[in-house]
């Protein structure tokens, strides 16, 4: 791991930046810590699939959870990978509660300001 140095703190700008990178190394040392106990838990076969065709940190963290909960075989694990599983998921994430839209569209024709074509 190569280590970045700062320059020396001459104002209170850089003793907030200095704090802030301190921050966001110990947020990947921590993300890496969590993957590294997950990936001791699944079988060295599953570990090189996952880290062999997963992208980002968090796509890898996401396989070994689910592979972990689900019990997943080596075949089930690729099976997942392939349909882009994390994809999905997240794409699914962003996506707008349904009831939530229903209610504001029930509560606009109901104040008149959508007419209904019954």
């Amino acid at each position: 791991m190569i280590i970045e140095t700062k320059p020396a703190l001459h104002s209170q700008q850089d003793f907030v930046d200095v704090l802030r990178y301190i921050q966001q190394s110990r947020q990947k040392i921590f993300a890496q810590i969590n993957t590294a106990l997950l990936a001791r838990e699944l079988p060295w076969t599953h570990n090189t699939i996952i880290f062999s065709r997963c992208k980002s940190a968090e796509e890898r963290e996401y396989y070994l959870n689910v592979c972990i909960k689900e019990r997943y075989s080596k075949r089930e694990l690729e099976h997942q990978i392939n349909a882009s599983d994390f994809e999905r998921t997240i794409y699914e994430l962003q996506l707008p509660d349904k009831k939530l839209i229903r209610a504001k569209l029930h509560e606009l024709s109901e104040n008149g300001y959508l007419e209904s074509n019954q």
